[in-house]
């Protein structure tokens, strides 16, 4: 009898065909090839404004494959804390692309105040937020949007969900 063989990452990329394969067959077993604490490696590798303490990632929300989204404050109110993790010319987030094999990332600001926190995360997809309903009981929210404010397809395919893991709040998107 031998002994147990462990495999590297690489041995098994290789073994399997690729990182797509990999994917493809860790999508299979609901495993992610990369958790949210890689997502945050990858980052605190590429940004030293982390490494040193000055800007802080508050929250990350994934859906692997596709989109992450993170949370970013910054200590120092000279340091834009989104600025930091995009980089010059978007150097930095560009290399955290490359190790997430071009995985959609929004990096947003940090806010206390939940309404300002929510409209953050939905403002690519829902432009014109007409108000935002908190239940702070049972941490609920209900976002109104105008007619032309959002695109339904964009919020109802996973960003809302997304959104909602992020801020931790049960998000609803109303269209009048």
């Amino acid at each position: 009898m031998g002994s147990l063989r462990v495999w590297s990452k690489w041995e098994i990329r290789l073994r399997l065909g690729g990182l797509n394969n990999v994917r493809r067959h860790m999508a299979f077993m609901g495993a992610s090839p990369y958790g949210s604490e890689e997502v945050r490696r990858l980052f605190h590798e590429q940004v030293p404004e982390l490494v040193s303490g000055i800007v802080e990632i508050r929250g990350i929300a994934r859906e692997a494959g596709r989109c992450c989204m993170i949370t970013v404050s910054s200590q120092d109110p000279g340091v834009d804390p989104v600025g930091s993790c995009v980089g010059p010319r978007g150097v930095r987030v560009k290399t955290v692309l490359r190790g997430l094999s071009g995985e959609q990332i929004v990096i947003i600001p940090w806010s206390e105040s939940a309404s300002e926190l929510i409209r953050s995360a939905l403002s690519p997809v829902v432009a014109v937020v007409q108000s935002i309903a908190l239940d702070e009981a049972g941490r609920k929210a209900t976002v109104r949007v105008g007619r032309r404010g959002g695109d339904r397809s964009l919020v109802d395919a996973g960003r809302l969900r997304l959104a909602s893991r992020l801020v931790g709040w049960e998000l609803q998107v109303v269209f009048t």
